[in-house]
């Protein structure tokens, strides 16, 4: 079975395609997609359940919003423990799409970690105030009363925003570490340096990163060429994958795959198992 010719974008006959190729090949690059993945990875570190803890026990606490004069301990804890992560996924869900969105458009950066922001303040000030009128406390029952709790949550989710956005690796910068380069020249700038995998598929290579996916014209192997200096492997004839975005080597139906950070799964040839597991410990 030729593998490169599975899932063709001009409609090419169907041909078999094992478990893995179908999660590789129908993975579903909109906006909101992409915004899906990357929440949906967040919830798999075993770090953010320990840093929700402790951030609902903090809050309990010290009880901001009102909360230490309307309830005691024990009810200030069950309060927290509801708005702490549903208020966490409301926010990181709207920002990471309002921002990913502007970005695509092409607009600053910045600016669209900030538009992120306000929107997730927005969001979480409205269910803020409307918990808070379900419990008869906090800002009131009023408009102003609903304009007081965004006062409060959008200086918040801009905050943290900004803190995610200066955590992460610069685009200028990447680029600039990258000048040699040849391939990144090929793909749209919006599209950002944070290179997770190419797939071969017909006579396009289909182009997936931290921003989104792209199909172009031209080989697998041209590209790897024009990719020399960046660190990455070929685990399979149709696949080329970025080293830091590995995850875990993991077995599937009885075989070896690569599963990467935004959760697409990746075969391994079995005449490469060896090579990829030598070049993965690598440090």
């Amino acid at each position: 079975m030729n593998e490169i010719e599975n899932g063709s974008i001009r409609k090419a006959p169907v041909k078999k395609l094992d478990y893995v190729e179908c999660m590789s090949e129908f993975a579903n690059d909109t906006v909101l997609q992409l915004t899906l993945r990357q929440m949906q990875q967040q919830f798999k570190e075993r770090k953010f359940y320990g840093f929700m803890a402790v951030a609902i026990l903090i809050l309990a606490l010290s009880g901001p919003f009102g909360t230490l004069e309307h309830y005691n301990a024990l009810e200030r804890l069950a309060y927290w423990a509801i708005i702490a992560p549903t208020t966490y996924i409301l926010a990181s869900g709207v920002a990471t799409l309002v921002t990913i969105s502007l970005m695509r458009k092409k607009l600053n950066s910045w600016l669209a970690y900030i538009a992120g922001g306000t929107s997730a303040g927005i969001v979480v000030g409205i269910f803020v105030w409307l918990f808070g009128v379900f419990l008869d406390q906090s800002f009131g029952r009023s408009f102003m009363g609903l304009l007081t709790a965004m006062t409060y949550t959008i200086p918040i989710t801009i905050g943290v925003t900004l803190l995610f956005k200066l955590s992460e690796k610069p685009l200028e910068e990447a680029e600039s570490n990258s000048p040699d380069i040849r391939f990144f020249e090929r793909i749209p700038k919006d599209m950002g340096r944070d290179l997770i995998s190419l797939n071969s598929q017909d006579h396009y290579v289909k182009v997936t990163t931290s921003m989104g996916s792209e199909l172009i014209l031209m080989r697998l192997s041209d590209a790897i060429i024009e990719l020399e200096g960046f660190a990455g492997l070929q685990p399979h004839r149709s696949w080329w994958i970025a080293k830091e975005h590995v995850k875990q080597i993991k077995t599937l139906n009885g075989k070896k795959v690569i599963e990467l950070s935004n959760s697409d799964l990746v075969p391994i040839s079995r005449s490469k198992i060896k090579d990829v597991s030598n070049y993965l410990s690598n440090e």
